[in-house]
């Protein structure tokens, strides 16, 4: 920070207020870096997301502006490039693509399981071999995210799982690599 090089912040939970700031930032000539902790995470209404979204990468074709949010398809929507911090460390740094790209080699499915209680599929899905982490995304529905262990699948394995204990697999879907998962798995512990 300095005179020649002052750092601005926005900090507002009312979405007016966050607009009328960014047009502020936006317009000031001595400014070249903005950090915007933007009211995204608090609005409820698209326009007003879609017009912050909008200041912020009108900003950003002449200033740098650092968005703080932990709603990752706003990060994702808005920004060109993704930094990932986790306890003060940078663990990731690039666009959305490279991101995914450096993740890509865990296969993530998501599953439906019918006929045994949910606590007993999730502990068979956790003891197979090429699963690496289990989810329970709907614990009424019997509905899992799995995700396979580096460079493998673990299709054929739930399948026959499923057929070993007479178990109804109704849905076996691959998913592609969403963000949250990219940000989860570099900040877990």
């Amino acid at each position: 920070y300095s005179a020649a090089n002052p750092i601005r912040t926005i900090t507002a939970v009312d979405p007016v207020v966050a607009i009328a700031g960014l047009h502020d930032i936006g317009s000031a000539q001595c400014i070249d870096r903005v950090v915007a902790r933007t009211a995204i995470d608090h609005i409820a209404e698209e326009h007003q997301i879609v017009e912050i979204r909008e200041l912020i990468k009108k900003i950003g074709r002449e200033k740098t502006v650092i968005l703080s949010s932990h709603i990752l398809a706003e990060v994702e929507a808005t920004c060109d490039r993704i930094m990932i911090i986790n306890k003060g460390k940078i663990v990731a740094d690039g666009t959305a693509e490279e991101l995914r790209k450096h993740a890509q080699g865990k296969e993530i499915l998501r599953v439906t399981i019918e006929d045994a209680d949910v606590d007993t599929i999730h502990s068979e899905l956790k003891n197979l071999g090429n699963v690496e982490m289990v989810d329970i995304v709907n614990k009424n529905h019997n509905v899992f995210e799995i995700q396979s262990k580096q460079n493998t699948s673990s299709r054929r394995d739930i399948f026959r799982l499923c057929v070993k204990n007479n178990w109804v697999l109704t849905e076996l879907m691959p998913l592609e690599t969403k963000l949250e998962d990219i940000f989860r798995e570099l900040t877990i512990n």
